[in-house]
């Protein structure tokens, strides 16, 4: 079981406030976890409907989780099927977590990092 370091629940803080504050001001809301999974699935399949159903908000989720967790290496992107949408594969297992608040907090590590990479955030926030 893997128990996550104080200072990097610090951090993780401190950054999960920066990509509220950003969702805010460009979407308008303060979103919780599955918000900003669907927007990362959102950004990485830009073709996906105006108005998605519940299998696509299902599918953009499961997009925005893979690309978040490909930050630290856990999933590659294995091809785009044929209309358009990526497909990815676990390539380095999940940490086996203690709480759901750590899974949760490695999660959210990952997001900060996909939102520094498109340069979303800055570096030190």
């Amino acid at each position: 079981m893997t128990t996550l370091p104080k200072e990097l629940e610090s951090e993780v803080r401190k950054g999960w406030f920066a990509v509220r504050r950003f969702v805010n001001e460009h979407h308008g809301s303060r979103p919780d976890l599955t918000a900003v999974l669907l927007l990362i699935g959102l950004n990485e399949v830009p073709f996906a409907p105006e108005q998605p159903n519940k299998e696509e908000i299902v599918d953009l989720i499961h997009v925005g989780t893979c690309k978040a967790l490909g930050m630290g290496a856990h999933y590659v992107l294995r091809e785009t099927d044929a209309h358009g949408w990526p497909h990815y594969d676990l390539d380095k297992p999940l940490p086996s977590f203690d709480s759901m608040r750590s899974q949760e907090t490695y999660l959210k590590y990952h997001v900060i990092q996909y939102f520094k990479a498109k340069n979303y955030l800055l570096e030190d926030e």
